[in-house]
Formats: structure tokens, sequence, C-alpha cells
């Protein structure tokens, strides 16, 4: 079968992968003019995450080649309460590693928390989509120019239809799922946001530290709810309106929460040596 890709899905990939970046770059604008925020917890987010990130990936690796790998796979609802859980633990603990050992110096300074969560959501947004949108314009251009054996030829029998799969649903994509991707983003970045003004709550005081365990179970749950309805075929705008909604309550707590425990994220005092 001759597969196609649109050159207005193409477009949109590239704009959603520029819009992308630059909602990554705003995030760090934003933190810096805004509160003042030292620039250092940005790149300590972005490493963070995506040491932790690498960490889960061997886990679920491993745990997916062993017997129970099978039947958590086979299992919806176990498969994404168990991605569930182990996103929120590892990316929250890798938070709380963060302000524990490395930015503990900045304990006094709550804009560190915010720009902590705009590099550790930010890194996500070029990890997770901008470069899935370069990969997908990549294999669009090699579609349209009849090259799907360059694609195919380097893989194993066994994984030939399952790209071809891919390669089908790639051809069959609409503009405007590039865009909802993005949109999700930043239901995303908010949601990292959130939960890293949480931890460092936690961090702050030993009397906070079940604050964590409440940022575990966010986490897992907004996990959990994204594969549920991805898995049952739920509409896709529905799908981002209940996470934007999620992550807008999740704001709105921390928003509280920050408020009683008198954080102030206006820093005010970063002496020039001190700005990185």
């Amino acid at each position: 079968m001759d597969l196609h890709v649109q050159n207005s899905v193409m477009v949109s990939f590239i704009v959603s992968a520029v819009l992308g970046v630059l909602l990554t770059a705003a995030g760090f604008v934003f933190m810096r003019k805004k509160f003042n925020a030292r620039i250092k917890p940005f790149f300590v987010g972005c490493i963070t995450f995506i040491l932790f990130v690498s960490i889960e990936s061997l886990c679920n690796s491993l745990l997916f080649k062993s017997s129970a790998g099978g039947v958590i796979q086979s299992k919806t609802f176990l498969f994404a309460l168990v991605g569930g859980i182990q996103a929120g633990l590892f990316e929250e603990m890798g938070r709380f590693f963060a302000f524990k050992c490395i930015l503990n110096k900045s304990k006094d300074d709550d804009s560190t928390a915010l720009m902590y969560g705009a590099g550790h959501g930010g890194i996500e947004v070029i990890v997770i989509f901008v470069v899935t949108m370069i990969t997908n314009l990549v294999l669009s251009l090699l579609i349209n120019n009849g090259m799907t054996s360059v694609i195919t030829s380097s893989l194993p029998a066994e994984q030939v239809p399952v790209m071809q799969l891919q390669l089908e649903k790639l051809a069959g994509t609409k503009v405007y799922e590039s865009f909802l991707g993005f949109f999700e983003r930043i239901s995303a970045l908010l949601f990292h946001i959130a939960g890293s003004v949480l931890v460092w709550i936690a961090c702050k005081d030993r009397k906070n530290i079940f604050y964590l365990f409440i940022a575990v179970f966010a986490h897992a749950l907004f996990d959990f709810l994204a594969v549920i309805f991805v898995k049952n075929n739920v509409n896709a705008f529905l799908l981002e309106l209940v996470l934007f909604a999620f992550s807008a309550l999740y704001c709105g707590l921390v928003y509280f929460l920050s408020k009683k425990n008198g954080l102030c994220f206006s820093n005010k005092t970063v002496e020039k040596a001190e700005e990185i």
C-alpha cells in the first residue's frame, strides 16, 4: 500500500517543534524575569529529569522482560497503574534528591522550586515532544519519497510489521493532532512546576515530608489517567481537557499550600555573584 503524509501535516510537525522549543524558553525567561530566579535550578531540573527517567526506563525494561512483564502489559489497568507509580516515584524522588543534595544551599530562595520545575518540565517538552515532531518529519519525508525500505531494512523481521503499522498511523495523522500534543505539553509543564513546589515544601521542613507522598500520588494519577484514556480510545480533545483541568486543580492546591507554608517566590536579594 502506498503511503503519503500531507504537506500540511509536515508543516504542523515543524510548527509544533518550534512551539515546543519556545515553550521551554518561555518558562525559563518567565521565571527569570518575574521572580528573579537563579539560572542554576533550571539546568539542575533538566539533568535530573534525564537521569531519573533513564533509570526508570532501565527498570521498565527489566520489568517488562520478566515473566510478570507480560501479565502487566496484557492488562490495561495494571499497565497504567504500574507505569503511573513508577513515573511518580522516580520523577518526584528525583526532585527530592535535587533539592536535598544539589540545591540545598538555596533553601531560603523559594523561586528555586519554580525555576527547577521549568527546567524539569521544559526538558521533557524537548525530549518527548520536540524530538518526536522532528522524528515524524524525517519519517514523513522518507515515506513521501518512497524510501520506507530505508526504515525497515535494518529492523529484525518480527519488528517490521509493527513499524509498518506505525508508518500507516503517521500517514493518517491529522494537522490538529500535533497541536493537541503541544497543548498537552503545556498541561504537563504546569504540572511539573506545581509538583516541584510541593516537593520543595516537603524538603524545607521535615514535618511536611508527607507532601512528597502527595506529589508521588498526584503524578501517578496524572499518568494513570492519560494511559487509561489513550488505551480506551477516548476522544483526544476530551483527554487534553481532563489533563489540563487536572493540572489546573493541582496548581491551585499547591498555590494554597505554598501560601499556607509561607513561601515567597519573589527573590529580590540575588547578588550578581550568585546569579547562576
